[in-house]
């Protein structure tokens, strides 16, 4: 397992991104594959909506997508299935808190991550300090 692509050992994996907003990952996995090897993820894929599953790793948000095409698109950008991730890309209106249907949890983190991506906590990544 290699630090690029951590969830290489999904069953059905297919590919993962870096999510740019939450930090982790994005990961598709092929339902029927999975199910072949037998690891189904889930009972009847195709009741859930399709073939091809996209998960935000980071928050447990997932969406199921028909083909692989749409599924690579969807794991581009994970505000289109993830709430979080759409909090923290400022994308869910102005009562976010109230309105997205977050836990308290889920509230701390999307906080937790505009602070961060705004340098509130003061960190500087050590390459970024040139000499």
């Amino acid at each position: 397992m290699s630090n690029r692509k951590p969830h290489q050992d999904f069953a059905g994996y297919v590919a993962e991104l870096r999510n740019k907003y939450s930090g982790g990952h994005t990961v598709i996995s092929d339902c029927k594959r999975a199910a072949a090897e037998g690891h189904a993820l889930v009972e009847n894929y195709i009741e859930e909506g399709g073939r091809y599953q996209v998960l935000c790793n980071e928050h447990g948000h997932l969406v199921y997508c028909t083909n692989l095409p749409v599924a690579r698109e969807c794991m581009k950008d994970a505000t289109t299935f993830c709430m979080v991730c759409r909090c923290i890309a400022g994308e869910a209106g102005p009562d976010w808190e109230h309105s997205a249907g977050l836990v308290s949890e889920e509230v701390v983190t999307v906080w937790n991550r505009i602070k961060l991506s705004n340098g509130e906590f003061g960190y500087k990544h050590p390459k970024s300090e040139v000499a």
